[in-house]
């Protein structure tokens, strides 16, 4: 679904324009984003750099926010515990936020717990 989103608005000839204030939300993460083309587009930027630090928190935002699965169906998938899911998603939704809002995101813990 992401993929078909993301060449869908690619292709479309829409002039981009700065943020208005319109929102979208990832469950509770509220972002400023013009229309749905830019949030797309800026979702799936914000999403392949999330792939390259944390590949599974990038599974979990793909599946629950682009194919709308339940944190117990992206487990399932996944073949993880809910809580690891749980805790991809806060994770990821904090990550992105920090990433879309032009800070600097930090990097996950590097301990050995994910």
């Amino acid at each position: 679904m992401r993929r078909v989103l993301v060449d869908y608005f690619r292709h479309k000839d829409a002039q981009k324009r700065p943020p208005s204030g319109k929102s979208i939300v990832i469950d509770d993460l509220n972002l400023s984003i013009d229309d749905q083309r830019d949030t797309i587009l800026v979702v799936d930027e914000a999403l392949t750099a999330l792939e390259e630090l944390d590949p599974r928190a990038a599974q979990v935002v793909e599946l629950r926010y682009f194919g709308g699965f339940s944190v117990d169906e992206t487990a399932s998938i996944l073949k993880v515990n809910p809580k690891t899911v749980t805790r991809d998603w806060e994770f990821a939704r904090s990550w992105l936020k920090t990433y879309i809002s032009g800070k600097p995101p930090e990097p996950p813990d590097q301990t050995g717990e994910s």
